[in-house]
């Protein structure tokens, strides 16, 4: 019976890498206080950074152009949204980036909708 050990070792790191991820996200549910502008974009690169390692977006994001994080739908509660601009892609060349007040990731899309 022949095993593929390299296969089996980088489905583990996957694995490990996806776990510290999500502990990443696990805090209190409550109200918490928005985080700084600074921990969105620290938070929206490493989206970024994961997404490319998942294939879902192409490694020329990485050099992508992000504008200031602000706060957008108060009146619901409220979340962060950052625009990131990629000048190397001609369609689809906007990627929106949402977390919670408190930094957790909610989504990302090209619509910023």
């Amino acid at each position: 019976m022949k095993t593929n050990y390299g296969k089996r070792l980088m489905i583990l790191i996957l694995g490990i890498f996806s776990l510290q991820y999500s502990m990443i996200s696990i805090g209190h549910e409550g109200h918490a206080e928005p985080v700084e502008k600074t921990q969105i974009v620290e938070n929206a690169n490493k989206v970024i950074n994961m997404a490319i390692e998942q294939k879902k977006l192409e490694p020329s994001w990485k050099v992508a152009k992000a504008d200031e994080p602000k706060i957008v739908d108060e009146d619901k509660g409220g979340q962060w949204v950052i625009k990131f601009t990629n000048p190397e892609i001609n369609k689809n060349n906007e990627l929106f980036i949402f977390f919670k007040l408190d930094g957790k990731y909610v989504a990302m899309n090209h619509t910023g909708k």
